[in-house]
């Protein structure tokens, strides 16, 4: 699907649009920095699985108290971890919207509008590549250099669009894969799902520095909106 965005932006008090976008990324730095916090928590639980396998086989009372705070504490990190992802996607949810409104300040033909650019996370199939080719046209309007081309689509892309695309997808697969295995499989289970939860990991920090790169730019660009709005206004 690709549209036009035909929608009216506010305008600040020198007549030029101007869209908060640093307070966004703050909530959506606040929630994966501490996405990761746990994330390294349950990988570390999750690596230990085979020790605590081993000492439950041995049936030795005093393990007891081990195995139930080790148990305990994977199952809180896992709560955790879960709400943790639905505040940072909501916080990304809402950064991203808005960062797709900026960027068409600049590039009105943009193929993805705000409403898409959050929709195609929600859509089966198309949430495999959609995202990554919403988050690269932003990463090209976002880039100043963009202005000089008639086709922002011919801008380069930030290897980090590339990086964090493919640790979340890999991340995604292992964990899903290391989770569906029990039994006599339990034990490479967890070894996978905390491999794919380390990769995962990465993803989140390959998206914080994402998400600064583009706040930034996509602020400095409206600052200097104004900035020549304000000097035309003088002139």
């Amino acid at each position: 699907m690709t549209q036009d965005s035909a929608e009216t932006f506010p305008l600040d008090h020198q007549g030029s649009p101007t869209l908060p976008l640093r307070g966004r990324a703050r909530a959506v730095q606040i929630c994966i920095t501490l996405l990761l916090v746990l994330s390294a928590i349950t990988a570390a639980a999750l690596f230990s699985v085979p020790a605590l396998t081993a000492l439950s086989e041995r049936k030795d009372p005093k393990d007891a108290p081990l195995l139930l705070v080790a148990g305990l504490g994977l199952v809180v990190a896992g709560c955790g971890m879960f709400l943790a992802l639905a505040g940072a996607a909501v916080a990304f949810c809402m950064w991203i919207h808005r960062a797709s409104r900026i960027a068409h300040l600049f590039r009105p033909q943009m193929e993805y509008t705000p409403g898409w650019a959050v929709g195609w996370y929600f859509i089966p199939i198309a949430n495999l590549f959609k995202p990554y080719q919403v988050m690269r046209e932003l990463s090209q309007v976002a880039d100043p250099a963009s202005d000089a081309l008639p086709d922002h689509r011919s801008a380069p892309v930030s290897g980090i669009v590339h990086a964090w695309w493919a640790c979340l997808l890999v991340g995604s697969v292992l964990q899903n894969v290391g989770g569906r295995l029990d039994g006599d499989l339990m034990l490479i289970g967890a070894t996978i799902n905390a491999v794919g939860t380390a990769i995962y990991a990465v993803a989140g920090i390959l998206c914080l520095m994402l998400v600064a790169r583009l706040t930034r730019q996509l602020e400095t660009r409206q600052l200097q909106r104004s900035a020549e709005t304000a000097l035309a206004a003088e002139a």
